[in-house]
């Protein structure tokens, strides 16, 4: 399975979390969970890879915008769930108007985002299908960057993978990335100058920047205390549930 995937473009950022180790030396199961940007970019061939692949759960955390502008293909015997990962349990939407992102520069619209994303409801509904065993899942957003990194993050910290190898799967991105990211810098520094943005300004849009993960954790322990604390108050997640997970999806 690791090798037909390996055959998706990878700028396409379509990956899997299996294979990682534990803090007590146990490793993830290959082939439970999948993590990518738009399903809609990956062409026929791939996406007769990931129909192989015997997905049960797609979860789609795009804006109501992105989905109507580019709706996912169908992946026959996937239950697919549409659950923004911009709104949070409440029902309150991360305001992405251009007038909300007038009022900041890009690090602190970026920082502001990222404080919220491990609040948003749909990560509770991502372990809501991998507790209720709907796997493999494959979960994903536009660029497979941001909302997907934290979703990513958070299901190898729940099975008991250390901090560090989890930021390391989120900042992976950069390496699956990284052609595309050299043509959009070759493009900034082709325009005349008052027109150029910092390498800094670029990495913040089309790549991924430590920074924004360690935001995550710092807002989570902030917030909770503890992780453990944090999945169950926010994500509904008992210790219970997170021992299950672990004798499930570890090996």
């Amino acid at each position: 399975m690791m090798k037909d995937i390996e055959k998706i473009r990878k700028d396409r950022n379509f990956r899997e979390l299996g294979g990682y180790e534990t803090t007590d030396g146990k490793h993830v199961k290959k082939g439970m969970f999948y993590r990518c940007g738009a399903l809609a970019d990956l062409n026929e061939e791939e996406l007769a890879i990931v129909r192989s692949l015997g997905i049960k759960t797609i979860l789609d955390l795009r804006s109501d915008y992105e989905v109507v502008n580019l709706k996912d293909p169908v992946i026959k015997g996937a239950k697919y769930i549409h659950a923004s990962a911009m709104v949070t349990e409440a029902q309150a939407e991360i305001d992405l108007s251009p007038e909300a992102l007038q009022k900041y520069t890009e690090d602190d619209f970026m920082a502001r985002f990222y404080a919220q994303l491990p609040f948003m409801h749909a990560y509770s509904r991502m372990f809501d299908e991998i507790l209720r065993k709907k796997v493999p899942i494959l979960f994903h957003c536009s660029a497979g960057k941001d909302r997907t990194g934290v979703g990513a993050y958070l299901i190898l910290i729940a099975l008991g993978v250390d901090k560090e190898t989890a930021i390391r799967d989120y900042m992976l991105t950069n390496e699956f990335r990284k052609e595309t990211l050299q043509k959009i810098l070759e493009r900034n520094a082709s325009l005349p100058k008052e027109y150029q943005k910092s390498e800094d300004d670029l990495m913040v849009y089309f790549g991924t920047k430590e920074n924004n993960i360690r935001i995550v954790d710092e807002m989570i322990l902030t917030e909770c205390g503890t992780y453990e604390a944090y999945f169950e108050k926010v994500l509904h997640v008992t210790a219970y549930d997170l021992k299950e997970m672990k004798n499930t999806f570890l090996e």
